[in-house]
């Protein structure tokens, strides 16, 4: 089992260099991230802790993770370990390095069976709709259950819009007819839509694909 922790962090390359020296001799390794949406990516792949250097970072943080996977996040500060209560758990790095986080089973995401799901449950929908929007949607319901945010966000389809190439002015006007045509789908399938606003939809369509 490969030993990893992220270092969440937009520059303080001292305290990388530090964590990877101590690190090295447990055989753990450190995975640098700038942004969270990064952080939350390789996280749901499969690491064992995540420390976190900026105080703003890691109030955003809580946002995205479900509560089953909070013992797994820290804060850093003066050589002590934080969890999201504030509390002090580790008094020092080579403590928290040392601990029994590094020897449990590590969470993994299977992208290829969820990518699977989300292809069959669309597949069943029938819809023939503009493929790069409709490719989008399923991007976007994808990263919602990697990252465990299981209510869209702005932040998220502008992300997956950029990481797309599809121009984020005016985003939910551009999708809005692929959209109304799922939601129609998803109405003969008789599921319960709460709105056809585009938010509400693509929820709704997360919800057919991953929980139905």
């Amino acid at each position: 089992m490969n030993k990893e922790c992220i270092f969440l962090s937009d520059d303080n390359y001292c305290m990388l260099y530090n964590l990877r020296k101590a690190s090295l001799a447990k055989g753990i390794e450190i995975v640098p991230c700038r942004n969270i949406f990064d952080m939350l990516s390789k996280f749901h792949d499969g690491v064992n802790a995540v420390l976190v250097e900026l105080t703003e970072k890691f109030e955003e943080i809580k946002k995205y993770i479900s509560n089953e996977h909070t013992n797994k996040i820290f804060y850093i500060n003066d050589d002590k370990i934080y969890d999201l209560n504030k509390n002090i758990v580790y008094e020092s790095i080579n403590k928290f390095l040392s601990s029994n986080l590094f020897y449990s089973i590590v969470y993994k995401f299977n992208s290829e069976k969820c990518l699977q799901r989300i292809n069959d449950k669309f597949n069943e929908l029938g819809a023939v709709v503009n493929s790069t929007y409709s490719l989008y949607i399923k991007t976007l319901i994808f990263e919602m259950k990697k990252l465990c945010i299981p209510k869209i966000t702005k932040q998220l389809m502008e992300e997956v819009a950029t990481s797309n190439c599809i121009n984020c002015n005016n985003l939910c006007d551009l999708i809005r007819p692929t959209v109304k045509e799922y939601a129609k789908l998803l109405e003969q399938k008789n599921f319960n839509l709460k709105s056809t606003r585009v938010k509400d939809v693509i929820n709704d369509l997360y919800k057919y694909c991953l929980e139905c």
